[in-house]
């Protein structure tokens, strides 16, 4: 099986499972991403952010209580039934959606953000996304939990999870912690850190 296909399909089986419990998981609930998307709307007011590129944009639990006005929004996904069920629902001249599986398929623009996803991918995988970041964005906002566990940035297989902090080895992505905020999903206690890339 191809790379991308073995990505596609690892995420596929996640949804189609309930994996994760209620789609996108418990990260992506509103009640869980109060400060996260108070804090997005404000960087983008702020920095005159007018494309966003969201990486791993789910099912839009998070992303429909987002204000985009004024904003080119797009919206990638490995799973094509997300996508297209993303585009039936919330698709408009402003929101689009595109089925994406590799670094390669970033386009670049002002803003890109990706929400709870690297920390779901194999560390090569990572370091090739990193990289096209660095030099398509202007900025990327970059949010992983860094708790529970206690190994952080070990390898993975494409759908499994460990806490993931870019900035420290093997991938010391420039950049530095803005935010940190946590939930409570049945009985466990998550811990997220936003991480803001500013890139030349």
């Amino acid at each position: 099986m191809k790379h991308d296909e073995v990505v596609q399909s690892a995420f596929a089986k996640v949804y189609a499972d309930g994996k994760w419990g209620n789609g996108s998981g418990p990260g992506s609930l509103p009640k869980n991403t109060v400060s996260y998307r108070a804090l997005l709307e404000n960087f983008m007011a702020d920095n005159g952010i007018r494309t966003v590129t969201d990486l791993g944009c789910g099912d839009w639990q998070i992303s429909r209580h987002v204000n985009w006005s004024g904003v080119q929004y797009t919206g990638l996904d490995a799973v094509p039934d997300v996508i297209a069920n993303n585009l039936k629902a919330f698709g408009s001249v402003n929101i689009a959606f595109d089925v994406s599986t590799q670094p390669g398929d970033l386009k670049g623009g002002d803003l890109l953000i990706a929400k709870e996803v690297l920390q779901h991918l194999p560390n090569a995988l990572i370091v090739a996304y990193l990289e096209a970041i660095k030099t398509r964005y202007r900025f990327a906002l970059v949010t992983n939990s860094i708790a529970p566990g206690a190994h952080f940035n070990h390898d993975i297989a494409a759908g499994a999870c460990r806490p993931l902090k870019p900035y420290l080895s093997p991938f010391f992505a420039s950049g530095a912690v803005i935010h940190r905020y946590g939930f409570l999903a049945d009985g466990v206690y998550y811990s997220n850190e936003v991480f803001l890339m500013v890139n030349s």
